[in-house]
């Protein structure tokens, strides 16, 4: 389903005379559909960058990244117009982040059922499977029509979860999706995305609990030993 080769993303910091710094260099690596990869490295090696690479916030300084579209047909994401890029995140791609990046006074209902509703889905029908999705990850109903700008860090994540994993994607990026949970919260989250990749969904996912990483991961890039 996607097949990365030579990955490689350089930053320029214009505020430190163009210097350069390295993100990470030289990833390759295959994923079949329905199967999940975890990449694990210390700090500062680079896991999140390649997510924001293959998902296209970065654009990559080398390298290719073959994504096989259900809309597109076979699209090299690193070169991909951002037109193409745009729509393939809207119809196929869902991003769980570390942090809640979300319009301020928009209910947590809302924000959850707005990807649905982008996709066509009946505003109704849409916010039906919010609830139902936000009751299984433990939010409580008296929430429904609060702000997650006042919820808790655990909350937040909760609610990015949900609104990550609502459309069903065909491909998911996780970066640290259980940072901010508690025992019983991350039991649930996993169980929500096993879910999800036994139906079908590919997932590629940054994690730092490598215990956490296994329970969901079929293979396991290692940043640290691919420099080594």
């Amino acid at each position: 389903m996607i097949k990365v080769k030579d990955l490689s993303k350089e930053f320029i910091m214009h505020i430190l005379n163009g210097k350069v710094i390295e993100g990470f260099k030289n990833v390759s690596f295959e994923l079949e559909k329905g199967r999940a990869m975890g990449i694990k490295g210390k700090s500062g090696r680079g896991k999140s960058s390649i997510l924001k690479c293959i998902y296209r916030t970065y654009i990559p300084s080398t390298g290719s990244i073959m994504y096989e579209s259900s809309g597109f047909g076979g699209v090299d994401l690193a070169r991909a117009d951002d037109h193409t890029v745009i729509e393939i995140r809207k119809s196929e791609m869902g991003f769980i982040t570390q942090f809640l990046h979300i319009i301020p006074r928009v209910s947590a209902l809302d924000v959850v059922a707005e990807p649905l509703i982008g996709a066509g889905v009946e505003r109704e029908n849409a916010l039906k499977k919010a609830a139902g999705l936000l009751s299984e990850l433990g939010i409580p109903e008296r929430l429904f029509d609060a702000y997650p700008s006042t919820f808790s860090g655990g909350e937040k994540q909760r609610i990015n979860i949900a609104r990550a994993v609502i459309t069903k994607p065909r491909l998911l990026f996780m970066d640290e999706p259980t940072a901010s949970l508690d025992e019983k919260s991350t039991a649930t989250a996993l169980a929500v995305l096993n879910a999800l990749k036994a139906g079908g969904t590919t997932m590629i996912g940054a994690f730092h609990d490598i215990r956490l990483m296994k329970q969901i991961a079929d293979v396991i890039y290692d940043l640290d030993e691919m420099e080594a």
